[in-house]
């Protein structure tokens, strides 16, 4: 029982942590955003976010999932850390020298007819994709060994950098779309190989006798959860890319700032997902796993309610005062994002709980069949609906995904509840859903 309690204890003191990690980066974020804006303006202040799309993109796709491979193997058994990295050495390597190579190639197809400091700032956004990977990789080295104040402290660092080079930036006489760039790509490169020595630091030097998985173990679990963390659709924000092309900027206009009020409990439910991960990893009996899975599932959905239900009656009036009567529209709008997110977060620590219970497929599955809802929706109800057709559909194909996700994990435990026969099993020692 006093064994139960501390654990319990530490649990909480985590969670904690990991929630004023994301309130923090939060606030960084709306800081430093809110400044990059007022520097640039409109039309730099789209390159900018351009010029940030194209290494975001290459490093959540181009990694393979293999950082949470590293998270959730190092969670199992940390005595097969160096064994880990190790293993992971070659491929790190080859997707910066390559990804490097993908983005140069990208960056030319899109800024070859631009200004000369637009390209300038292109040629210094070079340096973004190496600090990306060094920050994910750092992270989930950090993350599987649950040291969570360093990687607390280092999550929200670069949003924090970023956010002060910004304000010092706007505050001399030349701040432009060079500078900015500039300021994001050193915060990624010092907070990055910040992040790899400290996760380093608590490794043995000499490798133990433990069998690690191998190479390609790491890459099937990586690749099978991939979608289902990354969720195109969230990361890419392929709805704006719908409404930008389909309905008219100002609607796009409306539609980001009613985004924006989704933006903490996103951050939070997140937050909480980042503990549980590498909990339920760390849990080897199955019983228990699911028991935390459905506690940390709990935790998200009523931080998720406590934050959300305020912003729904307060929408109307945070919007008038923030953006003021011009965006007056967009309540409506975010008050159906907002009854939307609850389920997101929900489903998203659900599928950080299947993952660390060895399902990374669960999560991928359910992102994928929420697009079954959301295409033919998101075609029709905006002609009859608008922005409101729009968010509705976000909303449903999120209902439908978690749906989809409690059936497969009822599924899958149903099945590992029955007697099986002996098997070969992956050097996780866990079944790859």
């Amino acid at each position: 029982m006093l064994t139960d309690r501390i654990l319990s204890l530490l649990r909480e003191r985590r969670l904690l942590g990991s929630l004023a990690a994301g309130c923090t980066s939060q606030l960084a974020l709306v800081l430093g955003g809110v400044l990059a804006a007022r520097a640039l303006g409109a039309q730099d202040r789209g390159y900018f976010a351009l010029i940030l799309l194209v290494p975001h993109i290459i490093s959540q796709i181009g990694n393979f999932g293999l950082p949470l491979a590293a998270t959730y193997y190092i969670a199992r058994d940390r005595s097969t850390t160096r064994h880990i990295l190790n293993a992971l050495a070659l491929p790190v390597v080859a997707q910066a020298i390559i990804g490097s190579f993908v983005q140069a190639g990208a960056l030319i197809l899109l800024f070859s007819d631009e200004p000369d400091i637009v390209r300038t700032a292109a040629v210094l956004s070079l340096a973004i994709l190496p600090g990306m990977l060094a920050l994910q990789y750092g992270l989930a080295v950090l993350q599987g060994q649950q040291r969570f104040r360093a990687f607390n402290i280092l999550r929200t660092l670069p949003t924090i950098v970023w956010a002060l080079g910004v304000l010092v930036v706007f505050t001399t006489t030349a701040h432009t779309l060079v500078e900015i760039v500039a300021v994001h790509a050193s915060a990624l490169l010092v907070v990055g190989g910040t992040s790899v020595v400290t996760a380093l630091l608590h490794v043995p030097r000499v490798s133990s006798d433990a069998l690690g998985p191998s190479r390609r173990a790491m890459l099937r679990f990586g690749v099978r959860g991939l979608l289902g963390y990354i969720s195109p659709l969230e990361s890419f924000r392929l709805d704006q890319a719908v409404i930008g092309l389909f309905l008219s900027p100002t609607a796009l206009g409306l539609y980001v700032v009613a985004v924006s009020l989704t933006n903490l409990p996103r951050f939070l439910t997140q937050s909480v997902g980042m503990v549980a991960y590498p909990d339920v990893a760390s849990t080897s009996d199955e019983r228990e796993s699911r028991l935390l899975t459905r506690r940390y599932v709990g935790i998200a959905l009523a931080v998720s309610l406590a934050v959300v239900l305020p912003l729904e009656f307060g929408a109307d009036a945070l919007i008038h005062f923030f953006f003021g009567s011009d965006f007056a529209s967009a309540t409506s709008v975010a008050r159906i994002l907002l009854a939307g997110t609850v389920v997101l977060g929900v489903r998203r620590v659900l599928a950080d709980g299947a993952r660390g219970m060895g399902y990374p497929g669960l999560g991928t599955v359910a992102e994928m069949g929420s697009w079954f809802v959301l295409i033919p929706t998101i075609v029709l109800f905006p002609s009859a609906l608008g922005l409101n057709g729009v968010a509705l559909a976000l909303a449903l194909s999120w209902c439908a995904s978690l749906a989809l996700l409690v059936a497969l994990l009822a599924r899958q435990q149903s099945i590992h509840a029955r007697p099986a026969s002996p098997t070969v099993i992956d050097p996780g020692n866990q079944p790859l859903a």
